[in-house]
């Protein structure tokens, strides 16, 4: 894909999806949320990009990689549930940084995000990118503070604003303080 300026990749879902959309585009970002046929979404109909089954697919060596760090199950019995992680590939696929909100359990990022954020960082740990060019920041709602990860999880002493080409995604169970992490770090204000 070719995008030119800054450009919000999300994955259309209620709580930290479209509250990463709908800041991104107030702040004059493109957006992108990739959905899939049988995907609802309440984002804005000119943000969607459907992926055809096809597309889909493509996603499926990558999920099978991160599937051995994180220790679960794809593809697993649900057609719905592999679409929507396949999905997850897309959010991550040319995004040069990273921001989640969720929370962080045992060191793995919680849900359904730790998919996308393990397939970004097999692209350092895997596929040869620099390590040092990696931009994955994650605000804990449980701490409610941002951590980076850069081989290992710590506290992040600055969050860049996003820029350039960007995933914003994370938790359907948004809490006020993931919400204002969102809103804070585009300058939105309501």
């Amino acid at each position: 894909m070719n995008f030119t300026g800054n450009v919000c990749l999300s994955g259309g879902a209620e709580g930290a999806d479209l509250q990463w959309g709908m800041c991104a585009g107030s702040a004059g970002h493109q957006v992108v949320h990739w959905t899939f046929k049988g995907h609802s979404s309440k984002a804005p109909k000119s943000e969607i990009s459907e992926l055809t089954e096809e597309q889909l697919l493509v996603a499926d060596e990558s999920l099978t990689r991160a599937n051995l760090s994180l220790k679960r199950r794809f593809p697993g019995s649900s057609w719905f549930v592999n679409a929507l992680l396949r999905r997850n590939y897309y959010q991550i696929k040319w995004a040069e940084s990273v921001y989640a909100v969720s929370k962080l359990v045992k060191g793995q990022v919680d849900g359904g995000t730790a998919w996308a954020t393990q397939m970004y960082m097999d692209r350092f740990l895997c596929d040869g990118e620099d390590i040092s060019k990696c931009q994955l920041y994650l605000f804990d709602q449980v701490d409610e503070k941002w951590l980076t990860w850069n081989g290992v999880w710590q506290e992040a002493e600055h969050v860049p604003e996003p820029s350039g080409v960007w995933a914003g995604i994370g938790s359907r169970k948004l809490t006020d303080a993931g919400k204002q992490a969102i809103r804070d770090i585009l300058g939105y204000s309501a």
